[in-house]
C-alpha cells in the first residue's frame, strides 16, 4: 500500500472492502482485491 494521491494512482473500493483492507485481517483479503 502506498504511493501518491494522484488520480492515476487511485482505485475505487466498496466501503466494506476499504474497511477490510485496513483491518487486522487485511492480509487474508488483499489477494482478492
Amino acid at each position: 500500500m502506498g504511493g501518491s494521491d494522484e488520480l492515476t494512482n487511485l482505485e475505487l473500493l466498496h466501503p466494506n472492502c476499504h474497511r477490510q483492507l485496513h483491518s487486522r485481517e487485511a492480509g487474508a483479503h488483499r489477494k482478492h482485491l
